[in-house]
């Protein structure tokens, strides 16, 4: 990766074409050097984005996961975020998440509940707690990486009884 580049073309061949075409949007926005400088550390970010998914590419996905994010470097740990199941109930939603490690583990595991600030019923309350009681029993049993590959971007994709 090209760390003194000055010029955020000097990532090109770093870049996929939407990447390059984003940037060359950003650029006509503002001539100023800040707005500038601004498209190069996105160039740098996208680079360092890439080179990471190449590098991890091969690492076994959780048998849970329905999406997940790219690999990032935190502070020097290789992770990516995944979503795992996913229970939609009448006003919000329930889920399984975590984050793998470079080496296939997993950590992290959690659930995640989203709901709406629209009034429900007590049955949609009674079905959300279903919901998490389900999830809960699912976050108490292990993960286990199950196939090889890039798994899918975070999405609407749904998984579970109300799909």
């Amino acid at each position: 990766m090209t760390e003194n580049a000055l010029d955020w073309r000097d990532f090109a061949d770093e870049l996929s074409a939407k990447q390059f075409a984003e940037l060359t949007g950003l650029e006509g926005e503002d001539p100023s050097a800040g707005h500038y400088a601004g498209v190069l550390a996105a160039a740098r970010r996208f680079a360092r984005h890439n080179l990471l998914n190449t590098i991890y590419r091969g690492v076994a996905l959780p048998d849970e996961a329905t999406a997940c994010h790219a690999w990032e470097n935190d502070g020097g740990v290789v992770q990516r975020y995944f979503i795992g199941r996913v229970w939609r109930t009448t006003g919000g939603e329930v889920s399984i998440r975590g984050y793998q490690q470079a080496d296939g583990t997993v950590t992290d595991r959690h659930i995640v509940v989203t709901v709406s600030a629209e009034p429900v019923s007590a049955a949609a309350v009674r079905d959300r707690a279903w919901a998490e009681m389900a999830a809960a029993d699912e976050l108490d049993r292990p993960s286990q990486p199950a196939s090889l590959g890039d798994c899918r971007e975070p999405s609407s994709r749904r998984t579970g009884p109300w799909a």
